[in-house]
């Protein structure tokens, strides 16, 4: 009961803070993640003088309350996120402080890196000070190279009801680097006696598209660029996210299947 009513009440600040910025609220749902946890403060429930079979029936309704909030702070901290400038160096980390005053805290938080590019990691804070980590459950590529890793850390007075940005940059040794930079200046561009296309490997996008015969630069900037967003279902959006089966199986009651269907 108190885990699901500190749950609640941070998904009320995150929804708030969300109509502030002229975000759509669903306070319905929020409503229906409530009332179980409402309902279940009864005397008799509470105080534990019902069976076995009553409490299972509670569980459940407890199960169901966590599901809904749960969604309710993902939607609502995804949409908030959205519209933190994090562009800069590394890799960024929004700390968010849902309390009514400024907080310092441990932070934990799981960290990839997809390419060979770091063999350590320097952690800056929004002021761009070094700050420590502690590294755990660590993976690494087959040279040595970071893959994943966890890493805690102290977030310093991050504001009541706000956040900070930190950011991870990525390490290398000044040799390995320094090879990097010479291989990619060799191999960065392909051409024959028409064109001249160059990319950026780390991102796969076209940075240069040259017409020999005319002389004359295509591009005014980055081509073949990649989006990566996150797939949370089958409906697609023109400029939205994959995020058909995160609403329309709330919104929309669905049929059992008929026997023997798939």
């Amino acid at each position: 009961t108190r885990e699901l009513e500190q749950r609640l009440l941070t998904a009320e600040k995150l929804s708030a803070l969300a109509s502030w910025l002229g975000m759509p609220s669903d306070d319905a749902m929020l409503w229906r993640a409530w009332e179980p946890v409402l309902f279940n403060q009864t005397h008799d429930l509470a105080s534990g003088v019902m069976t076995d079979v009553v409490y299972e029936d509670t569980v459940r309704s407890f199960d169901f309350s966590k599901r809904l909030t749960e969604e309710v702070i993902e939607g609502r901290w995804e949409s908030i996120a959205a519209r933190i400038d994090t562009r800069g160096e590394g890799i960024p980390i929004v700390v968010l402080n849902t309390l009514g005053w400024p907080r310092t805290d441990v932070a934990d938080v799981e960290i990839g890196f997809g390419e060979r590019v770091a063999s350590d990691i320097n952690l800056v804070d929004p002021a761009g000070k070094a700050t420590p980590v502690q590294f755990h459950q660590t993976e690494h590529y087959g040279d040595g190279q970071l893959k994943r890793t966890r890493i805690t850390f102290v977030a310093h007075d991050v504001p009541a009801l706000g956040y900070a940005v930190y950011r991870v940059i990525p390490r290398r040794p000044a040799a390995m680097a320094a090879k990097e930079a010479s291989d990619e200046k060799q191999r960065n561009f392909i051409e024959n006696e028409h064109y001249r296309a160059a990319f950026n490997l780390a991102t796969g996008e076209m940075t240069s598209l040259f017409d020999k015969s005319l002389q004359w630069e295509v591009l005014a900037g980055p081509a073949n660029i990649i989006a990566r967003e996150q797939d949370k279902g089958d409906l697609w959006e023109l400029y939205r996210g994959l995020d058909g089966g995160s609403h329309i199986a709330m919104t929309n009651q669905q049929a059992v299947p008929k026997p023997g269907s798939a």
